[in-house]
């Protein structure tokens, strides 16, 4: 039964995952919205939505500029939330799992992006040859993307389920712990700074504009008497 959860939460968030580049982009692929969604399908509805908002806020600060590749939210929240409910009952454990299960599927999206661009000669042939089908395509791009990444969720979770009983894993557990109580501060420390830094940066801007402004008006009074 416990499997069954895991590989149906799997391909769920297979199809979600679409959402963030390849379809739609309603914003359901985001970890706060995957971490209640895996909660409530897995018997774990709060703890899915604290380990969903904190990876939401700790991977805000990560933007896909030029070929950077972002860790993935969806990824990270739905090991997480299955880890939780099916291996540790530990949130701590299970949060910082996957969190590094959402950064090592990068560089399978990376990987992934490659194996696109490799398809633009195909398609250019296609193109040339009058028999360009670009459905056909888009398809194909859309399939991979969702069997890879429901794939890497059940792959991972089975991993750590049987990994589970082999492996004591309570010697971490402290550390953990200890760390996941100080992640919520540190997000907030780390966003007022942020705040701060472009209030800051904001500040000095607007005062030049209304100089400019006070200049221009200066200028205009002088012309009109």
């Amino acid at each position: 039964m416990e499997i069954m959860r895991i590989i149906i939460s799997g391909l769920i968030g297979g199809i979600f995952h679409l959402d963030n580049a390849q379809f739609g982009q309603f914003f359901i692929s985001r970890p706060a919205f995957i971490g209640v969604l895996m909660g409530s399908l897995n018997g774990c509805p709060v703890q899915g939505a604290i380990m969903g908002i904190l990876i939401e806020l700790i991977y805000s600060d990560f933007l896909p500029l030029g070929e950077i590749v972002p860790p993935n939210g969806l990824i990270a929240a739905s090991i997480a939330v299955l880890l939780y409910s099916h291996a540790f009952q530990n949130i701590s454990l299970a949060f910082f799992i996957g969190i590094f299960a959402g950064s090592l599927y990068s560089k399978v999206e990376f990987v992934l992006r490659q194996k696109r661009s490799a398809w633009n000669a195909k398609m250019e042939m296609e193109i040339n040859e009058n028999r360009f089908k670009i459905n056909r395509w888009i398809i194909k791009a859309l399939i991979m993307e969702s069997v890879i990444a429901s794939g890497f969720i059940i792959f991972f979770s089975l991993i750590f389920k049987i990994a589970v009983k082999f492996c004591d894993f309570s010697r971490v557990v402290p550390v953990t712990d200890l760390a996941f109580s100080l992640v919520p501060w540190i997000v907030l420390t780390a966003l007022i700074l942020k705040f701060k830094k472009q209030v800051t940066r904001y500040r000095p801007q607007a005062a030049g504009h209304r100089q400019q402004k006070k200049q221009a008006n200066n200028a205009t009074n002088k012309r009109a008497a």
